[in-house]
């Protein structure tokens, strides 16, 4: 009389199948894009027109980090530039006169002595 056959046991986890079967189908595998990388030409467009990081992240509802990275994923060259002399890259600065971005109180009111 033969045993039926056995999978070998693991050190860890639960004893494979006897059949050599898997529970479910492998998944197929779909490269991701990341967000950034996507949104870095939209982001470029309305940085050029004046418009600020925290308005562009509100706006495609995504962190403010997000919209830096895709600002200098767009900008490439100048951001391996900067990082070659060891600063940060330079960045276009909020348009205040045309109420775009806001910019920083220092920016808008006068100083007060």
């Amino acid at each position: 009389m033969t045993r039926p056959r056995v999978a070998p046991t693991r050190k860890f986890g639960p004893p494979g199948r006897v059949d050599d079967r898997r529970r479910h189908q492998r998944q197929h595998y779909k490269p991701l894009v990341p967000k950034h990388r996507a949104i870095a030409p939209e982001v470029d467009r309305r940085r050029t027109a004046g418009e600020g990081f925290n308005r562009l992240a509100r706006e495609l509802k995504v962190s403010r980090g997000t919209i830096v990275r895709a600002s200098d994923y767009a900008n490439r060259d100048k951001t391996a530039i900067a990082a070659h002399e060891g600063r940060k890259p330079t960045r276009p600065p909020y348009n205040v006169e045309r109420g775009i971005a806001g910019g920083s109180a220092k920016d808008v009111m006068p100083p007060i002595f």
